[in-house]
């Protein structure tokens, strides 16, 4: 049941997170954004089990918490990418 729940959560905010992130690391940020994602919607649909009962329900809410929490965690650690300048310099500094 986690994994059912977990894989689709985690990817998803995996995902959406990196793009709002402007795609900070390529394709190997993708892989771990969504890796991280997975992970978190994992831990989180554990915790909602221990917390409230073995229901669907406890576990899918959980695994939403825990993908929601990955991705403010990921937002503001890792911050967007700096925006370019079209001067001949890639990165504003």
């Amino acid at each position: 049941m986690f994994l059912l729940v977990s894989i689709p959560i985690g990817l998803t905010f995996g995902a959406a997170t990196w793009s709002l992130i402007r795609g900070r690391g390529g394709f190997a940020g993708l892989l771990l954004s969504m890796l991280l994602g997975v992970l978190t919607a994992f831990v989180g649909g554990l915790a909602g089990q221990a917390l409230f009962g073995p229901s669907p329900t406890a576990v899918g809410l959980g695994a939403l918490a825990g993908g929601i929490l990955s991705a403010l965690v990921e937002a503001v650690g890792w911050g967007p990418r700096p925006k370019s300048t079209g001067e001949g310099r890639r990165y504003v500094r």
